[in-house]
């Protein structure tokens, strides 16, 4: 198989082990009560859409969900939950191509 310059097979599998990791720690939050599964706050905050990536991070004691949601129009956007609550937490709906979060 060839690779393009500068990837890294090595990288890509640490990079699906981290996503692995996150995801246990992620259901024990929720198991735990930390955080709201995610299915609970896209219904909550009525989110439409096709999901396409979800980054978890921690900003002092909070828990955020980065969800890259793409719409009906083909507009990429990404939006920052808090993970305890459900709620949104100061988001610029735009499209990703003119504001990046």
């Amino acid at each position: 198989m060839i690779s393009p310059p500068g990837y890294s097979h090595e990288r890509e599998d640490n990079e699906a082990h981290e996503r692995d990791h996150d995801g246990d720690r992620v259901h024990s939050w929720v198991k735990e009560g930390k955080t709201l599964p995610l299915t609970q706050i896209l219904k909550k905050n009525k989110i439409e859409g096709r999901l396409l990536d979800v980054e978890v991070k921690k900003q002092g004691d909070t828990i955020i969900y980065e969800l890259e949601i793409i719409n009906a129009d083909s507009v990429v956007y990404t939006l920052k939950v808090n993970a305890r609550n459900g709620q949104l937490m100061n988001n610029n709906h735009n499209s990703n191509q003119d504001n990046q979060i």
